[in-house]
């Protein structure tokens, strides 16, 4: 998905709705299936789960890195993961511990 049509749809899940940008979380991934199972297992209500897969890591990684900017928490942002192109985002009540198992996982 192209870099724009991301950034749209994050809007969309993430903008339109109640609430502030602080509560939800982005990462990067290469196994999105994988991690969603993690996150789970740690506990996690990853009910308000989107994901999105970017046409490059590059891609996936500004797209993370904006939403950073704009105050959404993104220690999900890994740039050693060359191959990592999909982009999740997510509500998360405790984000310190979301932050905390993200890094964990990636």
């Amino acid at each position: 998905m192209r870099l724009a049509a991301i950034i749209r749809e994050i809007d969309k899940a993430v903008f339109q709705r109640r609430g502030t940008i602080g509560e939800w979380s982005i990462g990067v991934t290469d196994d999105p299936d994988g991690m969603r199972h993690a996150m789970t297992a740690s506990g996690f209500d990853i009910s308000r789960w989107h994901q999105w897969e970017a046409d490059t890591t590059s891609d996936a990684l500004a797209v993370g890195n904006l939403f950073v900017t704009l105050g959404m928490n993104g220690s999900g942002l890994d740039e050693t993961q060359s191959t990592s192109a999909t982009v999740f985002v997510f509500i998360a009540s405790h984000s310190s511990h979301v932050d905390a198992a993200i890094r964990q996982l990636a």
